[in-house]
């Protein structure tokens, strides 16, 4: 079976080809579906890997920072290269942390380079506020959260078998 890589197919070629590019600023459409996460601590190595054994090519790098609260702590600001891959339906994020410490530090640091996270994107709750909420309801913590780009990761590896990211 051959993998074709798909990439934001909503986004202008301009858009997709430009180190600018930043789908959080760009064009939020690529959130109207889920994904799961892939972290490194070398994209480049990651990126070549994927090339070289799969065929599917990764996204230029573009990069999130903001101040990140782990567990409650305020980590200061934080910097993660990002990239992306659609493979038919399938949207594989990855991430590289580059500074601060942020929990992809932690998780590298625990377990390696591996699956990080799953976001289901759930579409019944409307904001962010409102799904950390249903979240906390529930009993379950938040790992992270970052307020400037409107995402959190919840404490549900042991629950569920792996992170889940809410928007």
């Amino acid at each position: 079976m051959a993998f074709k890589t798909v990439i934001y197919s909503a986004l202008s070629t301009t858009k997709y080809m430009s180190q600018e590019f930043n789908p959080l600023e760009e064009d939020r459409a690529w959130m109207q579906r889920g994904h799961a996460c892939i972290v490194t601590d070398n994209m480049e190595k990651l990126r070549r890997n994927w090339k070289n054994c799969l065929g599917i090519d990764l996204t230029p790098n573009w990069t999130m920072d903001g101040p990140a609260v782990v567990r409650g702590e305020n980590r200061g600001n934080c910097k993660a290269l990002i990239a992306f891959a659609d493979i038919g339906d399938l949207r594989i994020e990855f991430i590289q942390p580059v500074e601060g410490g942020t929990q992809e530090w932690e998780f590298i640091r625990k377990n390696g380079n591996g699956i990080h996270h799953i976001d289901p994107n759930f579409p019944r709750l409307k904001t962010l506020d409102d799904r950390v909420k249903e979240w906390e309801r529930r009993g379950i913590k938040l790992l992270q959260i970052d307020e400037k780009n409107r995402w959190a990761y919840t404490d549900t590896q042991q629950l569920l078998g792996a992170i889940i990211e809410l928007h």
